[in-house]
């Protein structure tokens, strides 16, 4: 697609890397490299329904190191991969694809890095929990964090903190509720998602109770909009599509029926009516389209993060990752979908 050029310029912006060699616990120091190595967990789903997303390669990731895992946020540019973790470190490692650009695999390492704070040292534990990541065409990577909830740009990986996004009111928002989605507009706007359902709080009050509450960040100016909760699903990711859709990726969890996976989209028309609202309250969000759902019996974990890029030929590829919480009971996933199916 034509802007997928200006794309991949800001990723060789984003991807510039410092040097280093140790680390600590699971979190690195300054700058490892890892042997990473990945499982093929599940073969293809087929499907006919040109509305629903077909899901085309599933694989476990793992690497030996402790600061590996965690995948709370992450961005896929052809064979580059980049990733935050809520350990606060920086991932990032190659894909294996084939000509069609379905996933074969991974590359054998994956280097990890530290976020730091704007004095350039490593965050402190209790202020590193990432949890969401956009890319801007120019390379520059905003990094959303829970418990000392804040939204937070970076020039490049590996560099220090520039700059905050200080115009939503998120400070007050459960420890392990906050900024779960990120994305980037077709105006650069940021848009920013959270995973606590709408409450008080100083929180928009004309928003639906209960529904995904999200802002969209553009000038100094934050236009809130809500999105329906159905069946109790919460948002963990975001990312805006080449064809300028929102897509949110939702998870579910109980001890009845496990962990589940949906992912909806919305149109472009939805997004532009943000640029116009003139204010003030929350624009509503219709349900969107489901595109995407996975069970307890598919490949699937605690899943945080999406990204979604253009497929040659026409249509997208979406993946989403798992976050295994540094527990040896879940697993890394890499999922990848293709949207619509051919």
């Amino acid at each position: 697609m034509a802007g997928e050029p200006v794309r991949r310029a800001g990723l060789a912006l984003a991807l510039t890397l410092g040097v280093g060699v140790a680390a600590i616990g699971d979190r690195a120091a300054t700058q490892e490299t890892a042997p990473l190595s990945a499982t093929q967990i599940a073969d293809r789903e087929e499907t006919s329904d040109r509305g629903r997303a077909a899901l085309v390669a599933a694989f476990e990731i793992e690497a030996a190191s402790d600061a590996f895992g965690g995948v709370s946020g992450l961005r896929v540019f052809g064979d580059d991969l980049i990733a935050v973790s809520d350990r606060g470190n920086w991932l990032r490692f190659s894909l294996i694809r084939d000509a069609d650009g379905r996933l074969r695999g991974v590359g054998t390492s994956v280097r990890i890095e530290p976020l730091r704070d704007a004095g350039k040292g490593a965050l402190e534990a209790s202020s590193a929990d990432a949890e969401a990541l956009a890319v801007t065409d120019r390379g520059l990577l905003w990094v959303a964090f829970e418990r000392g909830h804040r939204i937070v740009r970076y020039d490049r990986i590996g560099g220090s903190a520039q700059a905050e996004a200080s115009q939503l009111p998120i400070a007050g928002l459960a420890s392990n509720g906050g900024v779960e989605g990120l994305a980037i507009d077709g105006d650069g706007a940021l848009i920013a998602l959270i995973e606590e359902p709408v409450k008080s709080r100083g929180l928009p009050t004309d928003a639906k109770p209960g529904s995904i509450l999200g802002w969209r960040l553009i000038g100094g100016k934050a236009t809130p909009f809500w999105i329906p909760r159905i069946d109790q699903f919460a948002a963990t990711g975001a990312d805006i599509g080449p064809d300028g859709a929102l897509y949110l990726l939702e998870r579910r969890y109980s001890f009845w029926t496990g962990v589940r996976l949906r992912i909806r989209r919305f149109e472009p028309l939805t997004l532009r009516a943000l640029r116009s609202h003139p204010g003030p309250g929350a624009v509503g969000f219709g349900p969107g389209r489901t595109i995407a759902t996975l069970g307890p019996l598919g490949p699937v974990d605690n899943m945080e993060a999406i990204s979604v890029e253009p497929r040659s030929g026409g249509g997208l590829w979406i993946f989403v990752a798992s976050d295994d919480n540094f527990s040896a009971r879940q697993r890394t996933l890499l999922l990848q979908y293709a949207y619509p199916p051919r």
